[in-house]
């Protein structure tokens, strides 16, 4: 690559200093949009002392999420993370050493492993759920999904039976998604090992959760009995050579599943509904649906390809409110990007959110509209424009698992009751360690 024949990034204008810091604290979304309004393809900005790309076109994502990958690091973002997740969180491995360990992984989230071993528990569970709900009663619905949602993923992955979610766990949770975000708006935040009420909160509450993954992982090896789930496949797990994984490395990859697993399905389900309640014509096409293909009976794996409108609102969900609403690498070298050159040290982001919003693939991108994803108009689509997993060597490993357990969920759910958007607040965007909505309840009402 010769630099020199290549073109520099346009940059946004902004503040001397500071750069774009105070609206990537306080209005990150609406700076990523105003990027991408400005600057077009790709734009550079400043956060302090931070220099970062958007990368917001199809043509150019590959450059940073697929090629060359071994040209780029995880940079800060990485190390945020890591913060909560320990250092062997699949998301943050790199080269050899992400290979080898997303291969140990990798039976556990097969597609045909998730419709024959997990379905019969998601769908079990969710009936269970949805028949719990009285007539007339009333749901923060974000909190409803976490507890459906953690009881589902301690089954599936780490096989927890009857699994709830305690005060206690989901305090110690919310605090360690507000750390990481405090680490991702902080210029210079303090290190982790000065005993500010801050660390001291976040370092109790996350030896609370590896408390909780060691009590799983004992307990698994205790019972020494392989039920095919991800806890039991990573115990088993060996190399070439006969080597497994060491304590550190299977409490980092059993904690970045069980966080994982519950806290993106969870807000985009709250989404869902959310939309669901504000569109009753999408809302009455999908209970037709789920009516005209269930007639009341449990749903199965058997049931997916013909509840296809179901998974259209679904897609279009994770459109408008990708919980990974962007994605960063750092370049270890100068790297061409396209026609421009990523300087050694910048950031590149790639931002589903903005992405997602192109109105040249998604005309009127802020309106919700599940036909987009017909599967005739799915496939115009540009490659790499829809993202809501990521792409490459480092696309969500869970990805079959969530849109399968999702799926279920709003057609278990669907059957029995029917959900109204009760008067409050306006539902807003919120940034804590992924997109999620502003808290909002809602009305229970059985059908039939």
């Amino acid at each position: 690559m010769n630099p020199s024949a290549l073109k520099t990034i346009p940059r946004l204008r902004e503040l001397p200093l500071l750069g774009s810091a105070l609206p990537f604290k306080n209005k990150r979304l609406e700076l990523l949009k105003r990027i991408a309004r400005e600057c077009g393809e790709i734009g550079a900005f400043r956060v302090a002392h931070y220099d970062f790309a958007l990368v917001n076109s199809p043509r150019l994502c590959p450059a940073v999420l697929i090629d060359n990958f071994e040209d780029y690091d995880g940079g800060p973002r990485a190390e945020h993370i890591g913060a909560l997740l320990g250092p062997n969180s699949f998301g943050l491995l790199l080269g050899e050493e992400h290979k080898k360990h997303r291969k140990f992984a990798a039976p556990a989230f097969q597609y045909r492993r998730v419709l024959t071993d997990y379905t019969p528990h998601m769908a079990a569970f969710s009936r269970d759920f949805e028949r719990s709900l009285k007539d007339g009663s009333e749901l923060d619905v974000s909190e409803a999904m976490k507890r459906l949602i953690l009881r589902i993923v301690a089954k599936t992955l780490l096989d927890v039976d009857n699994f709830e979610l305690d005060e206690e766990l989901s305090a110690a949770l919310k605090v360690c998604l507000a750390y990481v975000e405090y680490l991702t708006v902080s210029i210079f935040p303090a290190p982790l090992s000065w005993p500010t009420p801050r660390n001291r909160r976040f370092l109790a509450a996350r030896d609370l959760l590896r408390s909780r993954v060691k009590g799983f992982i004992e307990k698994a090896r205790a019972e020494r009995n392989d039920r095919g789930g991800f806890l039991s496949i990573m115990l088993s797990a060996r190399d070439e050579n006969g080597v497994g994984l060491d304590d550190l490395q299977l409490r980092d990859h059993v904690l970045t599943a069980f966080v994982g697993g519950y806290d993106t399905t969870t807000h985009t389900l709250t989404w869902l509904w959310y939309q669901l309640m504000k569109n009753p014509e999408v809302y009455a096409r999908v209970k037709h649906e789920v009516d005209t293909v269930l007639q009341g009976r449990l749903v199965t794996a058997e049931d997916l390809p013909r509840l296809g409108y179901t998974l259209q609102v679904l897609k279009e969900t994770l459109r408008m409110y990708p919980a990974g609403y962007i994605l960063a690498r750092r370049a270890v070298k100068d790297i061409a990007v396209g026609e421009y050159v990523l300087r050694k040290g910048q950031n590149a982001l790639v931002s589903p959110y903005t992405l997602h919003r192109n109105p040249d693939v998604f005309p009127d991108p802020e309106r919700f509209d599940p036909d987009r994803f017909e599967p005739e108009r799915e496939k115009q689509l540009p490659r790499h424009a829809y993202l809501p997993f990521g792409v490459g060597p480092h696309v969500c490993i869970g990805m079959h698992f969530a849109l399968v357990e999702m799926q279920l969920v709003v057609a278990s759910m669907v059957q029995g009751v029917h959900l109204e958007l009760l008067p409050g607040p306006p539902v807003k965007e919120v940034i804590l360690g992924s997109l999620r909505p502003s808290p909002f309840r809602a009305r229970v009402q059985r059908r039939g």
